[in-house]
């Protein structure tokens, strides 16, 4: 399980991983842009500001050339102007015949010897043949050697060039406006004169002025016009140092300004940044793979608990549902618990139902038997006092069938009890006799199966007497049952029962002891513990019943009397 998890959260991880390194890529890109964008505006701005100062000091140039002394010829005056000038501007002027000789010179006085031929004189020959001021290249001048550059302006008279008007300036004025410009840390920019000389560099690199510039081929390419005006290459200048150049030529001297940045530099906060976010995201990665680690233990110990719980509803054990935290799985677990409740439930139903039929089966067993034994009992009993085997027949039919119609009541109640009238009714109706020659009289009574079927086989027999001997034999006979209950001893409830016939035959003692007498001793007045008083009255039989409701005697002996009487001889 939890490598199945470890391998969706991969999955769901790697694309994250893809974009997150798109993302760097484009701001890696991102940022190479803007920092190569700083580098080439920062060479425009330097280079703005070198074309505004050289814009300014030839239009002073051009300016004094428009001279009135100058044209005059008058180069004693020209001389106390450009001195002048000198105070303004501290710009040293000099001026040169069309041959390059100096004719004035604002260094010395006027009128002192001055040399014969100028460094820049070749420059001049290009400001002849255009008729335009030109800004030279680099040159060694003074005393002292120093660096630096000139611009030379053309003096017209007439129309035609008569004087060329120049100044120089120090390489140091070119440092100074470059380091006005927008530079940082680990960057440089550079002044190259058009034959490739290094004219200045910031920050200060003295060293640096009067040598070839370190990208030759970047800066031919711009010389020669194959390149546009800006271009920009990553190369390795002069210390082996992988940098970020930019180039841009200007129109007004030629110049070439370059802008070199360091490119570890660039790539220092960006390796930073990518660190920092790799670092994260590895961070991320792992925490990621250790919830997934966590939730799949997690899932894993529940899917555990719910296996466990399986094996135990297969057991048929009771269950409770598990509490692990994953609403899912508590779900899961409390249908098992649930189902394993049914069938629990069901088990012990089943375990009653099949403890039910044993019981039935048991108490069908017992009845049976002790039917059986009732019956054995009928039997022999009627067999003693039959004098052929017709009587023998009919009695023992007859009594079988009474015994047959109680079962039928008692079965009706699943064989629990039997209402006392409806054993009555039961009786009273198998002769066919019209109902006025029965009168009951009693509260509603119901026997336990017991004595339900002594009762009924003692009614049976008073009925068959009534019917052959008694008011039963005779149209104008009749029978009056009565009964009633009352409390007796230790509070047990007691059934009075009365049998009066009147209207029929004179009754007159038996003389011998019958079936009837022999169930009324021994089923009825030993095993029911019952009182029973027989009154042979002239007018008619009157029979005293007198019995507890409740059955002393043990429920799975059979029916009252059956065990004596299945022992007793079959005839006598």
């Amino acid at each position: 399980m939890r490598a199945y998890i470890l391998l969706v959260v991969l999955a769901a991880i790697l694309p994250v991983t893809l974009l997150a390194a798109i993302l760097a890529e484009g701001y890696v890109r991102a940022e190479t842009e803007r920092f190569e964008r700083r580098v080439r505006a920062a060479v425009l701005d330097a280079s703005a500001l070198i074309e505004r100062d050289l814009a300014g000091i030839t239009a002073t140039l051009q300016s004094l050339a428009t001279s009135h002394a100058l044209r005059a010829g008058d180069l004693r005056a020209f001389h106390e102007q450009a001195m002048q000038v000198k105070a303004l501007t501290g710009l040293d002027l000099f001026l040169r015949d069309r041959e390059s000789r100096q004719v004035l010179n604002t260094r010395v006085p006027f009128g002192a010897p001055l040399p014969d031929r100028s460094a820049l004189a070749a420059w001049d020959a290009e400001v002849l043949e255009t008729s335009r001021p030109v800004v030279s290249g680099h040159f060694a001048g003074g005393g002292a050697g120093e660096h630096g550059f000139g611009v030379v302006v053309p003096v017209f008279r007439n129309g035609v060039i008569a004087y060329l008007l120049q100044t120089t300036l120090p390489a140091a004025r070119l440092r100074d406006l470059l380091a006005r410009a927008d530079l940082a840390e680990g960057w440089a920019l550079a002044v190259v004169d058009r034959d490739g000389t290094v004219l200045a560099r910031f920050p200060d690199d003295e060293a640096a002025a009067g040598t070839p510039a370190s990208i030759p081929d970047l800066l031919q390419a711009l010389r020669d016009g194959e390149a546009a005006a800006e271009a920009t290459e990553y190369v390795v200048d002069r210390d082996g140092r992988a940098v970020f150049a930019a180039v841009r030529r200007s129109p007004v001297s030629g110049w070439v300004l370059i802008g070199t940045a360091s490119v570890e530099r660039l790539l220092a906060p960006l390796r930073r940044t990518l660190r920092l976010a790799g670092i994260a995201g590895a961070a991320l990665v792992a925490l990621a793979l250790f919830g997934a680690w966590l939730l799949g233990d997690r899932l894993a110990r529940a899917i555990r608990a719910l296996a466990a719980l399986g094996a135990a509803v297969e057991a048929g054990a009771a269950v409770r549902p598990p509490h692990t935290g994953i609403r899912e799985v508590n779900e899961v677990g409390e249908a098992l618990a649930n189902a394993s409740a049914r069938l629990v439930a069901r088990a012990a139903e089943r375990e009653e139902a099949a403890e039910r039929q044993r019981l039935m089966l048991r108490e069908l067993n017992h009845r049976v038997r002790n039917t059986l034994a009732t019956v054995d009992s009928v039997a022999r009993l009627t067999a003693r006092h039959a004098s052929d085997v017709a009587e023998y027949e009919a009695r023992l039919t007859d009594r079988i069938r009474s015994l047959a119609k109680t079962h039928e009541l008692l079965t009706g109640a699943n064989w629990t009890q039997a209402g006392l009238a409806e054993l009555l009714r039961n009786e009273f109706a198998a002769y066919g006799q019209d109902d006025g020659q029965f009168r009951l009289d009693g509260p509603p009574v119901t026997l336990p199966a017991r004595q339900a079927v002594a009762v009924g086989m003692l009614l049976h027999e008073l009925a068959t007497n009534a019917a052959k001997y008694g008011a039963l034999s005779v149209p104008e006979g009749r029978v009056e049952v009565r009964w009633t209950l009352r409390e007796g001893p230790g509070g047990a409830r007691r059934l009075d029962l009365a049998w009066e016939e009147t209207g029929g035959p004179p009754v007159r003692p038996p003389t011998r002891r019958g079936f009837g007498t022999q169930l009324i001793e021994r089923a009825i007045a030993r095993d029911l513990g019952a009182e029973v008083v027989a009154d042979y009255a002239p007018g008619g039989l009157r029979f005293r019943l007198s019995m507890p409701l409740s059955e002393p005697s043990d429920p799975d002996d059979g029916p009252p009397g059956a065990q004596e009487a299945s022992a007793a001889p079959a005839a006598g």
